[in-house]
């Protein structure tokens, strides 16, 4: 379901602060990853620039430079595209999104593995080498300062084994390191430039989540973790708690997961989530008033309704291993008996709707199949942990392509400056 809201002004203007040139990157990188990949660049933009001139007519608006050179919201943008596509007025963007998707699925190693107890043989070992920079800007920090700086780091998880972590500093900051699972920690002096990169080497051996027929029942201890009615953006309220009995009412686990799974993908709609707008709210609620979610929010919302009808669930945090947009992500995990911890992932629900799309064959290759991914955190016992550098209240997210890989850039809104930015790239060699 895409929002059918006629498109307005931002939500809080100070969104309108990125620059045309990375709009229409990120506009490319979404929509024409075929060509991106290919290096047509000039024709990745050309689709791209097009598309936003698209959303300015739609009502997407702009902020002014003192030079005259547009900023745009990439939420403000990406919504008038969708309003465009959902009122039937042009399809240009979901038909180019949807390429996309197709173009992301096929560039991963794993892309053609299933899921099913009984299909899936062991797949060829592949393995991966990721490559993760944070750069960080401390200048709201005193020169001399102690501080502890965190990278996020793969965690123990049928998603990858044989993992080494080789951290990367350097040797000027005189930094104090230590590597434990799911983070990689930097201890050091605020040096007098407030720029500050650090990084990691990840190499290990990528895995597939897949039934166990010795994974019996878990443990009371580990039930009680995986029930509880509040952790972070998981929050069993009455409404979840309503929507829950309603959809499952006499229903498995294994159905009552399906159930949910359709209501999340068929009633809503999945767009960038500015987390100032749930302020005060349960994500929860907010995504049940809205019928709007972000990965996080709709995994969150999809682990209460498991856990408000007693099936134990996780919120599941890292990256895709694509070479082309190994982006950050966010998906659920839920304990079925005798089956183990099964993933189930919302936001990328094209890859098994046969209503989906131009590529109805997709559905058929991919039902029920499962990518190579890497795992940073699994709450709520594996997470990277708090750091120095905090976010504020209002920030925004951008993703824009490298070559290779992606770059995450965090910005505080409220005056521009960079929070960090996360440089990711991905290889891998498949072993005979």
């Amino acid at each position: 379901m895409s929002s059918s809201r006629v498109p307005g002004p931002a939500l809080d203007a100070r969104h309108r602060c990125v620059d045309e040139a990375r709009i229409i990157d990120l506009l490319a990188i979404e929509g024409w990853a075929q060509e991106w990949s290919e290096g047509r660049l000039v024709d990745a933009r050309r689709g791209a620039a097009a598309a936003l001139d698209l959303a300015i007519a739609a009502g997407a608006g702009f902020a002014l430079t003192a030079s005259g050179a547009r900023l745009f919201d990439p939420l403000e943008v990406e919504d008038a595209l969708e309003w465009l596509a959902v009122t039937g007025r042009n399809t240009l963007w979901t038909d180019q999104t949807a390429h996309s998707r197709v173009a992301f699925i096929a560039a991963t190693r794993a892309g053609d593995r299933p899921l099913d107890a009984g299909q899936a043989g062991e797949p060829g070992r592949t393995r991966f080498r990721v490559t993760f920079h944070r750069v960080f800007d401390l200048f709201r920090f005193s020169p001399g300062g102690r501080i502890r700086l965190r990278l996020p780091a793969p965690v123990r998880s049928d998603y990858h084994r044989e993992v080494a972590v080789t951290p990367l500093c350097p040797a000027d900051l005189s930094a104090a390191v230590a590597v434990g699972d799911g983070r990689v920690e930097f201890r050091l002096e605020v040096p007098e430039s407030p720029r500050v990169a650090l990084g990691a080497v990840f190499d290990f051996v990528g895995g597939l989540p897949a039934p166990r027929g010795d994974a019996g029942r878990l443990s009371e201890r580990d039930a009680e973790l995986h029930l509880r009615p509040s952790e972070g953006l998981i929050e069993i309220t009455p409404a979840v708690r309503e929507a829950a009995g309603r959809l499952a009412a006499g229903l498995t686990p294994r159905a009552a997961v399906a159930a949910f799974w359709t209501f999340l993908v068929d009633g809503f709609h999945f767009r960038t989530v500015r987390y100032e707008e749930i302020l005060g709210e349960s994500a929860c609620d907010w995504a049940l008033r809205t019928r709007s979610y972000d990965c996080l929010v709709s995994a969150a919302l999809l682990v209460a309704l498991c856990r408000a009808r007693g099936i134990p669930a996780r919120l599941v945090s890292g990256h895709f291993l694509c070479r082309l947009a190994p982006t950050n992500h966010g998906w659920v995990e839920v304990w079925i008996d005798d089956m183990g911890w099964m993933p189930v992932d919302i936001s990328h629900h094209a890859r098994s709707d046969p209503q989906w799309g131009p590529h109805r064959d997709w559905w058929s290759h991919f039902a029920r199949r499962w990518d190579y991914r890497m795992v940073f955190e699994r709450l709520p016992l594996d997470f990277t942990g708090p750091m120095s550098v905090r976010f504020p209240p209002a920030w925004q997210m951008l993703h824009t392509p490298l070559k290779p890989g992606i770059a995450i850039t965090y910005t505080d809104i409220a005056d521009g400056s960079l929070i960090y930015q996360d440089r990711v790239t991905v290889d891998w060699t498949a072993e005979t």
